[in-house]
């Protein structure tokens, strides 16, 4: 049976540890979370878009409400479609093939991709704003792109030890 050398057993030591350490720091949310921070964005958007279209139905400018959503769904990448929907679960406007792309969680329920914000006038309850966006990339589409978590995980695996080994060698020789 082949001795391993005592380099590689200490690279491959080294390397643990540090994964060790990542996953760790992960687990202790000490990494940042990408994918929150975009539904936190998400999030923040549909609300912003809820105030203007308020505002809009308040002063009755339907016209200007409907090129606003088709403005944002045309520019935005990240939104297929945006529909304002009365209380009464009539579609008033839609931008973006609404009915295609929309799907109903539950009632004031919303999601990563589907969003919903209540909109109100006069005291009470008048409609929902409904934002759906594109859905998120997957764990194995974001590897390659290379922003990921566990993009950087496989980077520190191979690089840490080329780099860990060279020293190493270098060092105890």
């Amino acid at each position: 049976m082949p001795s391993i050398s005592p380099v590689l057993r200490i690279t491959v030591g080294l390397l643990l540890l540090t994964l060790s350490l990542l996953l760790i720091g992960d687990l202790l949310g000490i990494v940042p979370n990408q994918r929150q921070a975009q539904i936190d964005a998400r999030k923040v958007m549909a609300e912003s878009l809820a105030i203007q279209v308020t505002s809009e139905i308040g002063e009755k400018r339907i016209e200007h409400t409907t090129q606003l959503l088709d403005s944002i769904v045309k520019r935005n990448e990240h939104i297929r479609s945006i529909g304002l929907r009365k209380k009464s679960n009539e579609l008033m406007i839609q931008s973006g093939d609404h009915d295609k792309y929309w799907e109903v969680i539950g009632k004031d329920q919303s999601s990563d991709v589907y969003v919903q914000v209540p909109i109100y006038g006069k005291g009470s309850r008048w409609g929902t704003l409904e934002v759906s966006f594109v859905p998120f990339e997957s764990m194995w589409e974001n590897l390659f792109q290379g922003r990921s978590f566990l993009a950087m995980l496989l980077f520190i695996l191979g690089i840490g030890f080329i780099t860990f080994w060279l020293f190493l060698r270098r060092v105890l020789s």
